[in-house]
């Protein structure tokens, strides 16, 4: 079974999908092959070291205590998964170099765990996920060569990838994430819990 999915380092949900989904694969036994493709929330977002609730406040047209009230709901949503968010201090980052070192990433086998870091920086210790001084720390943490790394995201051919990834999204009309692709046939949009993962895996045997 190869799942595929698009995310972005700065959609809570993204990262609550993903702790259900391991979850899932070390309760089954299944194995799938994971593939983790590029979608950003918000290309064009400049990095202001801006807190996210005022950006999504302001984005969707909401009053603090509305605000207030989408953050405990993450939060809560959270916790369920064994996630500890830190709403409050999450900074809303532009992922566009973020995305293009996940490239160098998956090109040393360290996609997953980059994945992972990346959004418990975001989430859990409130940190600038678009600040490529956090980017380096976080890659050289996990034994990425980080030198090697600014190479390759400077490359044309890594923003190809990037851009590649922008458009299969578009081809096949996801509009909210996390999504996933199973098997490059069923869709499926939003999180899942682990339980219905597992039925998934299972289903795959």
């Amino acid at each position: 079974m190869k799942i595929e999915i698009f995310s972005d380092f700065m959609c809570p949900y993204c990262y609550i999908g993903l702790k259900s989904l391991e979850r899932a694969i070390e309760k089954s036994g299944v194995k799938p092959e994971i593939e983790f493709l590029a979608y950003e929330l918000n290309p064009n977002i400049k990095s202001e070291h801006k807190k996210l609730k005022d950006t999504i406040k302001e984005k969707h047209n909401l009053n603090d205590y509305e605000v207030q009230g989408t953050m405990n709901r993450i939060v809560k949503y959270a916790k369920e998964e064994g996630l500890d968010y830190n709403m409050e201090d999450a900074i809303a980052a532009n992922t566009h170099l973020a995305h293009l070192a996940m490239k160098y990433a998956k090109s040393v086998n360290k996609d997953h765990e980059f994945e992972e870091e990346l959004m418990k920086a975001a989430f859990i210790k409130g940190e600038d996920v678009g600040d490529i001084e956090v980017i380096n720390r976080i890659a050289g943490a996990i034994g990425i060569d980080v030198d090697e790394m600014l190479e390759f995201i400077d490359m044309d051919s890594t923003k190809a990838l990037v851009l590649d990834d922008n458009h299969k999204a578009e081809a096949l009309g996801v509009k909210v994430i996390p999504t996933y692709r199973i098997d490059e046939d069923r869709i499926i949009e939003g999180t899942l819990d682990t339980a219905e993962w597992i039925e998934i895996l299972n289903g795959a045997e």
